[in-house]
């Protein structure tokens, strides 16, 4: 399984179980991910990262992350 496939996974499994539980928990946890994603393609700089869900007027959530890298990391 390569590495987007299996944080997909991971973090359609959070979504699932948190996400309505406790919303400031939630970000916590998909900040985290999603830094452990990236820092497979990026050198992140570190607690650059920014991650903000919201739910708008028609139910849809909109989530905006943000961050700053050094480098790429050049796959093979």
């Amino acid at each position: 399984m390569n590495v987007a496939k299996h944080e997909s996974k991971r973090l359609e499994q959070i979504l699932i179980r948190d996400k309505l539980k406790n919303p400031a928990r939630f970000c916590e946890i998909l900040k985290k991910e999603t830094e452990h994603f990236l820092n497979n393609f990026f050198e992140s700089v570190s607690d650059s990262l920014n991650v903000d869900v919201k739910v708008d007027n028609e139910g849809f959530y909109c989530y905006h992350i943000c961050g700053k890298a050094s480098r790429i990391h050049i796959c093979n």
